[in-house]
């Protein structure tokens, strides 16, 4: 899997530039609700807050290799398989609490 923190900001454009500044590189994809920044075998991303998600929030999220269900199998507390915009996702809670999101693009 590939690892993707996402960061939740509320001006694409600043947090855009200054992420991009602090990174030395420029956007692999940009747009005024998603941003990514390849990083050495990461991807750090950027999405522009919502009602659901609180400006300056982490949120760890990471990118299946295989199909969905092979990780979503492996896990017992885990979300039902949900549809979203980008592809499907469903989250998990590790024993300290963090909720993880795991995607299929």
């Amino acid at each position: 899997m590939e690892l993707q923190p996402i960061v939740y900001v509320t001006d694409m454009t600043a947090s855009t530039a200054w992420y991009g500044a602090l990174l030395d590189a420029e956007p692999a994809m940009a747009s005024e609700h998603w941003t990514t920044f390849d990083c050495d075998g990461a991807t750090l991303a950027l999405h522009l807050s919502d009602e659901a998600a609180t400006p300056g929030s982490v949120e760890l999220s990471l990118v299946a290799a295989a199909p969905l269900e092979a990780a979503h199998g492996r896990v017992s507390d885990a979300t039902e398989i949900i549809e979203q915009p980008f592809g499907r996702s469903f989250t998990v809670t590790d024993p300290d609490g963090t909720v993880i999101q795991v995607n299929e693009h």
